[in-house]
């Protein structure tokens, strides 16, 4: 039977889940896949201390990208593999989030939502104003940078604003202290700035890179910000 491995790495076990111990361990148990998942401020007082830095959170997709080069087994890094599925796939673009009421939701970690899928199809869900909104705004900042693809912690503004415009409906009690709650958004402003300054120099050295996938001159690039 084919299976893989979720983890979640957090500021205080990214060394151990990204070590080769940790994963040759599954991989001797015969895992073929695996994914990673930051772990983000979502939910009721969350714990910010928890959240890799900017800079645990670059050496991390580094060390994933360098180990699936070598061991058998595919790691994927949920956000620092923004780039190679061409930035954020929510708010329908190429993904979407359904709760067990049917309520529909542009992201997982994004709990915001006007549709329900009792009431209307999953593509008049997909093509809500909420939803187109969001794809609106992509790749959601100015250079087009996908080493920081995330509406939620890397682009802020782009949830914040696209719940506003269309009233979205929190998904449970306290998703709203994400865009909401003072200390939070604070603390999430200040990441995203920090990893901005991180990310933004390596990704001006790829698209200006000829021979990169992602070069300024070529389609795929520019495609991203058609509308």
């Amino acid at each position: 039977m084919i299976f893989g491995i979720s983890v979640t790495y957090t500021r205080e076990n990214v060394e151990v889940v990204s070590s080769e111990e940790f994963i040759r361990r599954y991989i001797d148990a015969r895992a073929h896949f695996g994914w990673y998942f930051m772990f983000m401020p979502v939910g009721k007082d969350p714990i910010l201390d928890l959240v890799p830095t900017p800079e645990q959170r670059l050496a991390f997709g580094r060390r994933i990208a360098e180990v699936r080069n070598r061991l058998p087994i595919f790691l994927a890094d949920f956000w620092n593999d923004g780039p190679a599925v061409g930035g954020c796939l929510a708010g329908g673009r190429l993904y979407l989030h359904i709760l067990n009421s049917g309520k529909v939701e542009p992201c997982v970690f994004a709990h915001f939502g006007v549709d329900n899928i009792r009431e209307k199809t999953i593509l008049e869900a997909a093509n809500s104003p909420f939803f187109r909104s969001i794809r609106k705004r992509f790749p959601y900042n100015q250079s087009g940078n996908l080493m920081r693809p995330c509406m939620i912690i890397d682009n802020p503004q782009v949830l914040r604003e696209a719940v506003a415009e269309n009233v979205a409906v929190q998904g449970h009690e306290h998703s709203e202290d994400i865009i909401r709650n003072p200390s939070v958004v604070e603390w999430i402003d200040r990441y995203a700035q920090r990893f901005q300054e991180l990310t933004d120099p390596e990704w001006e050295r790829l698209i200006n890179d000829p021979k990169g996938r992602w070069h300024r001159e070529g389609p795929e690039y520019r495609s991203l910000f058609k509308r």
